[in-house]
């Protein structure tokens, strides 16, 4: 559907005007400063979109604002939208069907059929490249908010698998060397056997001492009842030493033995967390050659998405680098991928557009059954244009919508 009949009376800058454009193409408004092109275009913003009352909406020479516009197919009209402002009171939406019926809830429908970002393009060009990226993956058919839901999740799960091996890196210990702990316990009941063997040779040996007084004349005896040499004490105690010394060790070993295996542990952490970061990694990346595939389905031309970036470029730069005029045409275009109902664009900066640019735009809007309305600011020697002067259509120069 396209704008076949646009009526504003008393409506800002405008004091009347009647502007009919029975199919797509560019509807060129020219004017110069000050004489109501920007009104007669806020007036189809205001009768489309609603919203809050523009403000001086009713001039100073009309008790009321009244905007009314005729949509249509191929020459047919198909819904009338009345707008009807005064000073102090709530304004009037009327809208009805070709055949005089109304429409309920008829801001909700008028919504769902214009989208504002189809209708002023313009707006495409102070969004952030989020934003803008988010019209143009949902123009292709995905649904951003779930996408971008699951993006959040996966980069907040990243972020902590990233932290968690930064962790582990600061923990891991390197050149550690594997040994086996030892069982102190078991040294322990060594050294307490060989302890008491200590104990058991010196008392013998005091008691021996005593009884080689009287070795003379017990010597029978003690041969029959000692037969046994002296106990060796300096041997019991060279394995006690050795067996203390083992204890030592065994203490400095047995923390060693924890610390490698507490090591490989922090390793196998590290292992399990950079696994999952790299599987967060190629969940994200899939979520962005999504928004990738989804822009290149779009076919506008020379636009595509950085992978690594999310930027989106234009011939290959950043689209925030092109030029007023490559932005407006790269806008527009994206506007009309967005495919909404009414196939009604603005663009309020004209003036930007070179000649070629506008044969490109008229070309454009053609092909794709667009119907286009650029105010410019010119005089009224402008062909192919309606020149606004004084808040009238003062005249149609050659028009060719």
């Amino acid at each position: 559907m396209e704008i076949l009949l646009l009526e504003v009376d008393g409506f800002k800058g405008i004091s009347v005007a009647r502007v009919e454009a029975d199919r797509a193409g560019v509807v060129r408004i020219v004017g110069l400063n000050g004489q109501g092109k920007s009104s007669l275009l806020d007036g189809i913003e205001y009768g489309l979109l609603g919203g809050r009352v523009p403000e001086g909406a009713v001039n100073n020479n009309s008790e009321k604002a009244q905007i009314n516009i005729v949509l249509g197919a191929e020459g047919k009209p198909m819904y009338n939208v009345e707008r009807v402002i005064r000073d102090g009171k709530t304004p009037k939406l009327i809208l009805t069907s070709a055949d005089g019926e109304p429409i309920k809830s008829a801001q909700k429908f008028l919504d769902d059929i214009v989208g504002s970002i189809a209708y002023d393009p313009g707006k495409l060009l102070t969004m952030a490249n989020k934003d803008l990226l988010d019209v143009l993956s949902k123009a292709a058919g995905l649904d951003t908010d779930s996408l971008n839901r699951e993006y959040k999740e996966l980069f907040a799960d990243r972020a902590v698998e990233n932290k968690s091996i930064k962790k582990l890196d600061a923990q891991i210990k390197k050149g550690l060397v594997k040994v086996e702990p030892i069982d102190v316990s078991e040294l322990n009941a060594k050294l307490q056997k060989l302890q008491d063997e200590k104990s058991g040779a010196v008392q013998y040996n005091y008691e021996k001492g005593l009884l080689e007084v009287k070795l003379k004349e017990l010597q029978e005896k003690m041969q029959n009842e000692y037969d046994r040499e002296s106990y060796d004490i300096d041997k019991i105690v060279c394995a006690i030493d050795k067996i203390a010394a083992q204890l030592n060790n065994a203490v400095e070993i047995s923390q060693q033995a924890s610390e490698y295996e507490q090591n490989e542990k922090y390793k196998a952490e590290k292992f399990t967390a950079t696994r999952e970061a790299l599987r967060l990694d190629v969940a994200i990346q899939g979520i962005t050659m999504q928004k990738v595939e989804a822009i290149s389905s779009l076919g506008i031309e020379d636009l595509s998405l950085e992978k690594f970036t999310d930027d989106l470029l234009y011939k290959g730069n950043p689209l925030a680098s092109a030029s007023s005029s490559e932005k407006i045409k790269v806008s527009m275009k994206v506007a009309m991928a967005t495919n909404p109902e009414v196939r009604v664009c603005i663009i309020r900066d004209g003036s930007l557009i070179d000649g070629n640019g506008l044969v490109e735009i008229q070309h454009i809007a053609k092909e794709s059954e667009f119907q286009i309305w650029i105010e410019s600011v010119g005089s009224d020697s402008d062909e192919d244009a309606i020149i606004i002067k004084e808040g009238k259509v003062d005249r149609v120069i050659k028009n060719d919508f």
